[in-house]
C-alpha cells in the first residue's frame, strides 16, 4: 500500500522531482568546476617567459651557451641557480657571446664599459648585479621579473620606481624613467628616452622560451642546434636564391641549410617544405615548427617561410634581412596560410 502512495505522489509530482534532481545536479557540476584549476594565475602562456624568470629555455648561439657552467655555478653559490636560463638570454642581448665583458657588467662596479678583461669576471659581476636587483624588488614586493631585468640595465633606480608604480614592467614605465633621468634628448632610435634602454626586456624575451612552453618535436638540443645555426647569420641581406652562408639565404635556403645541422634534410622551396610537414593549427604551434605565408609575392602560392622560436615570434630571411618577426600583429600576421611540424 505504502509503494501505491509513493508512486501516486511521483506520478502527480513527478515535474517538480525532475527538476528538485536537475536543480541538485547543476549545483554539483558547478562546485566541480570552482575548485578546478582555471589555468590562470602565475602560469604562463606557451612560449611566455614564467613572471618569476625560473626555468625555461634561453634560444641562444653557442656562443653564449659555452658559458653556462661558469653563470650556473656563481648563480649557484647564492642558491639562485632557477635563474640561469634567464640570464643566458640576458647575455645574449649584452654581447652575444662576442666580447670579454660577456655580461656588460663593468659599470655596476663604477668601471667604464668594457673595463673588465676576463669573461669570468665579467659573469660573477654580472651575477653579483643581478642578485642586488632581484633582493632589492624583492624586498618591495616585486615579483615581476622583467622588473628585475631593466634593473639590470637601469639600475636600482628603476625598481624603487617601478614599486611606487604598480610593481610591473610595462614599456611606458621604462620610457618614463629614461625620460626623467637622461642627460641628452638625442641618441638614435631611442630618442628622446636616452637613459639605459626602454626596449631592453623584449629584447631579452625574443631570447626565451618559458618553461610551460611544450618542447619542440626536433627536442631541445636538436632546436637549440637549428636556431644556433641560423642566429649566425642575424643582420645578413636576403637573397634571392641563396642557400648558404657564401651567398646569404633566402626563406626557404635559410630552413634548410639550418635544418641540416641538425641531420634533418628539408626541401628547397617554401611550396615544397610546406608538402613535407604536418599540419598544425596555431593554438598547437610549438618552437621549431615552420611557419607558411601566402602573398608576400607572387612567384607562388606558398611564398614565404620562417622558424617558429616561441612567444609570438618567428625568425626568417625577408626583404629586411634575416631577423626575428611578430606573428601577432600586422603584415606577417594577416599574411599566414598555415603551420607547418617537421615529420
Amino acid at each position: 500500500m505504502m509503494y501505491v502512495r509513493v508512486g501516486l505522489i511521483v506520478f502527480k509530482y513527478w515535474k517538480e522531482i525532475l527538476v528538485g534532481f536537475l536543480s541538485i545536479f547543476v549545483i554539483i557540476f558547478v562546485c566541480i568546476l570552482t575548485v578546478m584549476p582555471s589555468g590562470s594565475g602565475d602560469t604562463p602562456q606557451q612560449g611566455a617567459m614564467p613572471t618569476n624568470g625560473q626555468g625555461g629555455k634561453a634560444v641562444v648561439p653557442n656562443e653564449v651557451r659555452q658559458y653556462e657552467p661558469i653563470l650556473r655555478g656563481y648563480l649557484k653559490e647564492k642558491n639562485l641557480e632557477a635563474y640561469t636560463e634567464i640570464l643566458l638570454g640576458l647575455t645574449m642581448q649584452e654581447s652575444g657571446g662576442r666580447l670579454v665583458d660577456v655580461m656588460q657588467s663593468s659599470e655596476s662596479i663604477g668601471l667604464a664599459p668594457n673595463a673588465i678583461s676576463d669573461t669570468d669576471t665579467s659573469i660573477r659581476v654580472g651575477v653579483e648585479h643581478f642578485s642586488k636587483m632581484l633582493k632589492l624588488a624583492q624586498s618591495k614586493g616585486i615579483t615581476d621579473i622583467q622588473v628585475v631585468l631593466q634593473g639590470y640595465n637601469m639600475g636600482p633606480g628603476f625598481i624603487l620606481f617601478a614599486a611606487e608604480n604598480g610593481g610591473k614592467w610595462t614599456e611606458d614605465l621604462a620610457k618614463q624613467f629614461a625620460l626623467k633621468h637622461a642627460t641628452r634628448s638625442e641618441c638614435g632610435f631611442r630618442s628622446p628616452f636616452c637613459y639605459g634602454d626602454f626596449t631592453y626586456v623584449p629584447k631579452i624575451l625574443k631570447n626565451f622560451q618559458g618553461s610551460d612552453s611544450v618542447s619542440s618535436v626536433l627536442g631541445g638540443d636538436m632546436f637549440n642546434t637549428v636556431i644556433s645555426e641560423m642566429l649566425k647569420y642575424e643582420g645578413f641581406p636576403y637573397s634571392w636564391g641563396g642557400a648558404d652562408p657564401s651567398t646569404s639565404f633566402d626563406c626557404s635556403g635559410l630552413m634548410m641549410w639550418s635544418f641540416r645541422k641538425a641531420n634533418i634534410n628539408l626541401p628547397r622551396t617554401a611550396g615544397e617544405q610546406y608538402a613535407a610537414t604536418t599540419r598544425v593549427q596555431e593554438s598547437e604551434l610549438q618552437p621549431g615548427d615552420l611557419v607558411f605565408f601566402s602573398g608576400t609575392s607572387d612567384h607562388a602560392l606558398i611564398s614565404h617561410v620562417g622558424i617558429y622560436v616561441g612567444n609570438g615570434k618567428m625568425y626568417n630571411s625577408n626583404s629586411k634581412g634575416i631577423k626575428y618577426d611578430d606573428l601577432t600583429q600586422g603584415y606577417w600576421k594577416a599574411k599566414i596560410y598555415g603551420y607547418g611540424r617537421v615529420k
